[in-house]
């Protein structure tokens, strides 16, 4: 199979992101077939995928329930994904008033947010949630990652892992 056969074979599927600590796997807004990626080169593509993923809508809803301390962007495809748009990201420093977050991405189309500054309860509950989402297949989204993010300034600047020891 020839090197564009391959790549095309690879990225019709899934990009593999590297973050610090992580990998990620982002679906493709739209299927790629040889003929689009054949004689491209493979930064150009990342690049295309990115700005497809950013182009995503997803919209934050603010949690009446914790003070305006927790947010959400899920329910809709790539929500998840959306921890790699920095604008995203951004947007979430803004509405919870902080210059450091956490953010969960426990299962595919699931994201919340709280501040880094939350207050004990709003934390445990954050846990809570995460760790139930983390959990429950009901929905038959696929697991990402048993995780808290450390985002400041809108990148991702450390990782909290939640396994079960």
């Amino acid at each position: 199979m020839s090197g564009a056969k391959e790549l095309a074979a690879k990225i019709s599927t899934a990009y593999a992101l590297k973050s610090p600590r992580i990998i990620l796997r982002i679906r493709l807004i739209k299927a790629l077939t040889l003929a689009d990626i054949e004689g491209k080169n493979p930064a150009d593509i990342l690049s295309e995928a990115y700005e497809n993923l950013e182009n995503a809508v997803s919209e934050f809803e603010i949690s009446e329930e914790s003070d305006g301390l927790m947010i959400f962007s899920s329910g809709k495809s790539y929500s998840s994904e959306k921890i790699l748009c920095k604008n995203h990201m951004l947007k979430a420093h803004e509405l919870l008033g902080s210059n450091e977050i956490y953010v969960s991405i426990p299962r595919r189309t699931c994201l919340s947010a709280i501040a880094g500054n939350a207050g004990e309860e709003t934390y445990r509950t954050f846990i809570c949630l995460h760790e139930f989402t983390w959990q429950d297949d009901s929905y038959g989204n696929a697991p990402i990652i048993n995780a808290l993010f450390v985002v400041t300034e809108g990148e991702i600047t450390g990782i909290i892992p939640l396994d079960e020891q």
